[in-house]
């Protein structure tokens, strides 16, 4: 009885572990699989399509513009959405803090 209780809730790690892979939410996947079936969370897993906006952002092939949040690539000057300049935004602004993103929000408008 203990070693299905394990084995279940280990399949259930795995598939939120694969599901955060594709680019989705894990907990939700993982939690579904601990409450209805690993299988039938694995099945949801696989059928689901890859999140790949948020995979080539953490990979750093992408990046989120400032102005209008929509994905656009690394090496992109300018936005292909709103047209604001991108050639001052650093790979991974989470470092930066709310003042200093804002005023290189507003010198990318000028």
């Amino acid at each position: 009885m203990e070693v299905g209780i394990i084995f279940w809730l280990a399949l259930s790690i795995a598939v939120g572990i694969y599901a955060d892979g594709k680019g989705l939410n894990g907990w939700i996947y993982g939690l579904v699989s601990l409450v209805i079936s690993p299988i039938i969370g694995w099945i949801f897993a696989l059928v689901a399509d890859d999140d790949t906006e948020v995979i080539d952002i953490q990979t750093g092939r992408s990046k989120a513009c400032p102005q209008c949040a929509e994905t656009v690539k690394y090496e992109a000057i300018k936005c292909k959405h709103c047209g604001v300049s991108l050639s001052k935004i650093p790979k991974s602004p989470e470092h930066l803090s709310e003042e200093e993103l804002n005023k290189l929000i507003e010198d990318m408008k000028k």
